[in-house]
């Protein structure tokens, strides 16, 4: 029971991630903006800062390749930089201390990282 519960969690935030950008209301201080949270790609950062590199770039791999296949026309974008950029984070975290609010703010460079990336490789395209 317990090693299904960590992939049924992901699924979950998967799921999560959809609803609420469908959900959250367009107009946000005057604009049209579409909110896009990041549950997933922040609990697979979370999970390679915790549980180690190894489960958390197959874990990247896999619901990047998931993410590529259900929303992006394109395949392969995700499907790289999920695990690239929790490779990235592993690293960073031999050098720093392990606690919340490094793995939060260090998590929230990886983020950025995404979307730099996921923006550049539209931009190339």
């Amino acid at each position: 029971m317990k090693k299904f519960l960590l992939p049924l969690l992901f699924l979950f935030l998967f799921l999560l991630e959809s609803l609420f950008a469908q959900y959250t209301p367009h107009e946000v201080f005057g604009h049209n903006y579409i909110l896009a949270p990041h549950f997933l790609f922040a609990g697979i950062l979370f999970l390679t800062i915790y549980a180690g590199r190894k489960y958390g770039i197959i874990y990247a791999a896999i619901f990047g390749l998931l993410f590529d296949i259900v929303w992006i026309e394109i395949i392969g974008i995700y499907f790289f930089l999920f695990p690239f950029i929790a490779y990235l984070i592993s690293k960073i975290m031999h050098v720093l201390q392990t606690n919340i609010i490094v793995a939060f703010l260090v998590s929230l460079v990886g983020i950025t990282l995404l979307e730099l990336g996921v923006y550049e490789m539209d931009y190339l395209i």
